[in-house]
């Protein structure tokens, strides 16, 4: 990576990654566009095929809850913490990863320093994928 494409990614907070997951989970169908309020109980009739959850202010939530839930249309989730480069995860963001890694979930850190790749490969091969059902 050069210098200048270097200070750029270490300049970029995790608002401006939201941003661009965001942006990719509604151009690859992931999620829908951006809907108004008021339209919002018509989502199921318009083919809403996943679901993206950004907690937009964690005071008073669970301490270590990952920023972004996404939803597949098959109803697989896939949970990510985001950090600024060089920013390490807490302690809390730390045991809540490890518990979901533990249970079969699909959790990872990402930083502006994986955008666009590998974020838009795994957001693309999430948005196929099938939930294993095991038999009881």
């Amino acid at each position: 990576m050069n210098a200048a494409l270097s200070a750029y990614v270490r300049r970029r907070t995790e608002d401006d990654l939201y941003e661009d997951i965001r942006d990719l989970a509604e151009l690859i169908g992931l999620t829908p566009k951006r809907v108004p309020r008021g339209m919002r109980k018509l989502l199921p009739q318009l083919g809403v095929v996943g679901f993206l959850f950004h907690v937009l202010d964690s005071r008073g939530s669970f301490s270590g809850w990952p920023d972004v839930t996404l939803i597949n249309p098959y109803g697989c989730l896939m949970w990510r913490e985001l950090k600024r480069v060089g920013q390490q995860l807490s302690a809390a963001q730390k045991a809540i990863g490890e518990l979901l890694t533990a249970g079969g979930h699909d959790f990872a850190v990402w930083t502006p320093a994986d955008w666009p790749e590998p974020i838009t490969t795994q957001m693309r091969t999430f948005r196929k994928l099938r939930p294993v059902l095991l038999a009881a």
